[in-house]
């Protein structure tokens, strides 16, 4: 049975009202489908907080220039300077992933040379930076807002409402999971692939992440309400 939001009591599938406070149930459905509509605002909210941040603290030109200035002439065969260096879009991507625990990694063909190989992938790819802390930041103040939106009759209520973050956090990982991969082939042969995958770093940063942050600063709000009642 459904709860009422008003007042958390058990109401039937086919009653009207709550028959302890009234409130209808027809207002409670809608209720919860502008709950969600919230929680996809909010995420998605936090996702462009995080992103635009990262945008702006980003070292995509600087790993670009560090590749530019490795390779030289020394390039394999067949492939230009620019072939080998990723878009900005590809390092940022990256970065974002990375500042989630999200690990990328680089596989470098044979014709690039053992060493070089390996201290291209070293000098391409970005490590998590002091952002890391922004997405649990930013998807917890998303799960603050959306719980405060309503009221909530227990914790679990509120953890729930800050969930529900995750419904606009994940599509946008979605497009960083897609457009993050980079590949560079000759002659048939991979000579360096750059590629996270698609379901780990949803997984991860698309479902963990906004559930679990979203879902504490429900919890959050839900104490802070309590408190407020309680002065």
């Amino acid at each position: 049975m459904p709860d009422c939001p008003a007042c958390g009591t058990d109401v039937t599938t086919d009653a009207k009202q709550c028959p302890n406070c009234g409130q209808a149930v027809a207002t409670a459905r809608r209720l919860r489908v502008r709950e969600v509509t919230v929680g996809f605002a909010a995420g998605v909210a936090a996702f462009v907080c995080g992103f635009v941040a990262t945008a702006i603290r980003s070292d995509a030109q600087e790993s670009r220039e560090a590749v530019e200035r490795l390779l030289g002439d020394g390039g394999p065969p067949g492939v230009s300077l620019s072939e080998l260096l990723p878009e900005w879009y590809h390092v940022l991507s990256w970065e974002f992933l990375e500042n989630h625990q999200v690990a990328v990694s680089a596989a470098g063909g044979d014709l690039f040379g053992g060493g070089l190989a390996s201290e291209y992938v070293d000098t391409l790819l970005p490590t998590a930076s002091t952002l890391q802390v922004l997405p649990p930041l930013s998807l917890a103040g998303a799960g603050l807002f959306v719980a405060l939106y309503g009221t909530r009759t227990s914790p679990l209520d509120a953890v729930l409402a800050g969930a529900t973050a995750a419904v606009g956090y994940l599509p946008c990982l979605a497009v960083v999971a897609v457009v993050s991969s980079f590949e560079v082939t000759v002659f048939g042969s991979t000579l360096v692939e750059v590629d996270p995958g698609f379901i780990r770093p949803l997984a991860i940063a698309g479902v963990a992440y906004p559930v679990v942050f979203g879902g504490i600063g429900g919890l959050c709000a839900f104490g802070l309400t309590r408190w407020r009642q309680a002065r």
